[in-house]
């Protein structure tokens, strides 16, 4: 064999094991660095890719605390599990269900190429409704006191005879006496420890930020 040939053939194939390395190491699937569940808020949804941004409240294990809890972290949601909250019990829902301000449990794995994608997502509905008796009226720092009876949001944490304390605002709150068709000043709601069913929205301040309160509410 000419010495030229040999010489070619050698650069050929350093040539390909060049190629076949580099273009192994962009196409290989990033590796897991470790699995975690987290408690966050949605900040931000991007429906087209299939994920969203959130605050991370809480985060197990200590790799994972370390790494998002206290941060604003993009999860890819495509491939996970999703289900919904209603009236306690889980119900089936997609990635296209979560939406900007909702609490979410969620699992997944954190990738060396710093992603993070989820195998689960529980989606808790932070619109509240409240039963329960009214304790303590602040009209100065417009906040209620609530004996609860019973409460659609988390209803194994705040079960009967858990108290609560509520903002209610000008803007977007309104007091009703006996049913929603006669609203009243906020003045004329008195804490005489009567019933009461209050609505509105657990925010991500952990606020229970009142929509509406009926006084001397008689239903269940």
């Amino acid at each position: 064999m000419k010495k030229e040939a040999v010489w070619g053939l050698g650069a050929l194939t350093v040539a390909a094991v060049f190629a076949v390395a580099v273009w192994g190491t962009g196409s290989r699937a990033a590796g897991a660095k470790y699995t975690f569940t987290a408690r966050v808020i949605v900040t931000g949804v991007d429906q087209a890719n299939k994920s969203f941004k959130a605050d991370v409240t809480k985060a197990v294990p200590t790799k994972a605390k370390d790494d998002i809890e206290g941060r604003n972290v993009e999860f890819k949601a495509g491939t996970a599990k999703v289900v919904k909250v209603f009236n306690g019990l889980d119900k089936a829902a997609t990635y296209k269900n979560i939406q900007i301000g909702q609490e979410l449990g969620i699992k997944g794995t954190a990738k060396d190429n710093d992603t993070y994608e989820l195998s689960f997502v529980r989606i808790h509905d932070r619109g509240f409704k409240v039963v329960g008796l009214l304790q303590k009226h602040d009209e100065t720092n417009r906040e209620l006191t609530i004996l609860v009876t019973s409460s659609t949001y988390k209803p194994t944490t705040y079960k009967k005879g858990t108290l609560i304390v509520m903002k209610y605002f000008e803007s977007n709150s309104t007091f009703y006496s006996k049913s929603t068709k006669t609203p009243v000043s906020f003045s004329v709601v008195k804490a005489n420890n009567q019933k009461v069913q209050v609505t509105g929205t657990f925010t991500s301040s952990n606020t229970w930020e009142v929509a509406s309160l009926i006084d001397g509410y008689t239903g269940n």
